[in-house]
């Protein structure tokens, strides 16, 4: 076992003594969050004698955020995410190696009032000597956040939270206890050793504090010590997208649940029956990675394997990548679809076309004729229902590629008056390989008829998807793998835009953006903007409406890591300098991010 430094405690003023008392809070890319966290425990009625920060390798590092307390603060960055566990158990180590006699685990969301720890510390005397814990009430979404204590029955495994009755007493003898608020005694970690940084997140506390239990240490919940606790509600298992933080949940769950109860199958179907109910509510059965992600949690609790999750391979991208593309057209503008059609005969990689004729029969005659002499590899869709609305060819189209299951790798998307430069595929291809990118999106040029093209959209990073669409439909491509399982389409019931929600719906699944500053496409401005249909002020208006509720749905959906790690990871360096409209659009899509997702999960 560790050797830990002797128990240090400081005289007081009148000469008595006073135990020695420090803070930990473990933090990963909640920079506001975490500055109203050090201000509130600098600012106790009883001052703590350290506090430690343990940044668990986030973009931005915490002696940066907090550079004008550095001087009163203890930093510990570590150059990867070691998970909450991970980080209380280094956290706690310093505490320990400090000298401390309690030490005072906190998140880096957890804000406590003034004399939250003088209120811990109040009740000490009156407690038992094998106080193992003391742990603050927690409060959020405006009432006693009671799951954070909570009873455990060692015959079953089944948890039930502290009663609402017992939050209006001194204190209450409880069996476990989240890690917001956690104030443990020096003592009891010397005997019992630190929490389980393989847990990586979720259940390490409840682990941990049934550790203490264990070895004869007891825990008490002190409702007068007060932390308040800024989680948002979509940071909640049920309202975020089922992934990884559902899966350390569900196994963990189950794996302390086995460990702890005398009951074991009880326990086992219990956590079961709570994994499934979990997975429909977050809408893990949507889509196969949902399917996995349950599967493996399950089958990991089960056999007790605690760790990183275990990650499937990535399908290695083929030397010799097939795509395909679907050109949409009504059949009005043949010279400039055969121009399409030619820009894509003359890439480097081999691609089928997939021509989705959105017309009467009149229409798909017309597109017959016009490409018949074409010698490449293409395929007419016909789209016959003209009611329906822009999402519907491309559907079609998306169909019949994944019909052909995995014989193209990749895939692209043009209008027929959109042309892709020569070096297209293969620059898109190039940039999935080498970076791994489910997506690829590059600059694009813009052409009036008899001028010369011009620029016409500049990289900028994914998440200014958020506010405008910056990537047009012909300058981006797809690995295919990234989207076949989940078979992913356009919203028909979208007029217009549709092509602006269907990058949104790249995010929800969190796919992986890779910019190229590289001019690899041409749109052509044909006139066609001044048509009746496209003037209908009311048309684009309802688009708007339905994009935005979308985004509303989805922010409910995203982690604030990956929306943070999309801006953190974009280099600004390799494209131009921005313009007055860019730097304008970046800064909305800052506070958009804000206002939409103020808290992380780690």
């Amino acid at each position: 076992m560790t050797r830990w430094p002797e128990m240090a405690s400081h005289p007081s003023e009148a000469g008595a003594y006073r135990p020695c008392i420090a803070a930990v809070v473990v933090t990963y890319n909640r920079p506001e969050e975490l500055q109203q966290v050090v201000a509130g425990l600098q600012g106790q009625s009883r001052p703590l004698d350290h506090l430690i920060i343990f940044d668990n390798g986030g973009p931005v590092r915490a002696s940066a955020i907090l550079k004008e307390q550095a001087g009163s603060l203890d930093i510990i960055h570590s150059e990867k995410n070691l998970g909450g566990a991970g980080g209380f158990a280094r956290g706690l180590a310093v505490g320990m190696a400090r000298g401390a006699d309690w030490i005072w685990l906190l998140d880096d969301d957890a804000i406590p009032e003034r004399d939250a720890l003088a209120r811990l510390l109040a009740v000490r005397p009156d407690l038992p000597t094998n106080v193992g814990a003391l742990c603050c009430g927690v409060r959020e979404y405006g009432s006693w956040g009671r799951r954070h204590r909570r009873f455990f029955n060692r015959w079953t495994g089944w948890e039930h939270s502290v009663g609402a009755s017992a939050y209006h007493r001194d204190c209450v003898e409880i069996d476990t206890g989240s890690f917001v608020g956690f104030l443990v005694c020096a003592k009891a970690v010397q005997e019992v050793g630190l929490p389980d940084a393989e847990f990586f997140l979720a259940y390490d506390d409840t682990d941990y504090s049934l550790r203490l239990q264990d070895a004869g240490w007891r825990l008490w919940l002190v409702p007068g010590s007060v932390i308040n606790h800024l989680r948002s509600r979509s940071a909640r298992l049920h309202s975020s997208l089922f992934g990884d933080k559902h899966y350390y949940n569900i196994r963990n769950r189950l794996i302390v649940k086995r460990r702890y109860a005398q009951l074991k199958s009880f326990a086992a179907i219990e956590s079961l029956t709570y994994a499934v109910m979990l997975w429909i509510v977050a809408r893990g059965w949507k889509n196969r990675a949902g399917w996995r992600t349950l599967w493996r949690s399950v089958a990991d609790g089960m056999a007790g394997r605690l760790g990183l999750i275990q990650r499937q391979p990535v399908p290695v991208f083929p030397d010799a990548p097939r795509g395909a593309v679907i050109i949409r057209t009504q059949g009005r503008r043949s010279d400039l679809l055969t121009e399409a059609l030619a820009s894509v005969a003359a890439q480097s990689v081999a691609v089928t076309a997939f021509v989705v004729v959105h017309g009467d029969h009149a229409a798909l005659g017309k597109v017959k004729d016009a490409i018949s002499n074409i010698q490449q590899d293409l395929r007419i869709v016909h789209a016959p229902d003209i009611g329906r609305h822009r999402g519907y060819p491309l559907n079609l189209g998306l169909e019949q590629v994944y019909a052909a299951g995995e014989a193209f790798d990749f895939l692209f998307f043009l209008d027929d008056d959109d042309i892709v430069y020569p070096a297209f595929c293969q620059t898109m291809t190039d940039a999935m390989r080498r970076h791994n990118a489910d997506v690829v999106y590059a600059a694009s040029c813009r052409k009036v008829p008899a001028e010369a093209a011009a620029p016409g959209y500049a990289p900028l990073p994914p998440m200014c998807l958020l506010i405008e669409n910056f990537i047009p439909i012909n300058s981006y491509a797809i690995r295919l793998s990234a989207i076949r399982p989940a078979r992913l389409f356009f919203d028909e019931s979208l007029e217009v835009l549709e092509d602006w929600n269907f990058l949104h719906r790249f995010l929800v699944m969190r796919l992986k953006f890779h910019p190229l500053a590289d001019v690899l496409s041409e749109f052509r401005l044909t006139g066609d903007g001044n048509t009746p249909d496209k003037q209908d002020q009311a048309m684009w208006d309802r688009g708007w409406e339905g994009v935005h509720a979308y985004l509303d749905q989805i922010c409910r959906q995203m982690d604030r890591s990956y929306v943070l790690q999309s801006l953190s990871d974009f280099d600004f360096a390799a494209r131009g300098p921005l313009t007055p409209s860019e730097r304008q659009l970046l800064q909305k899509t800052t506070q958009w991010i804000e206002e939409r997702f103020p808290a992380d999960t780690r």
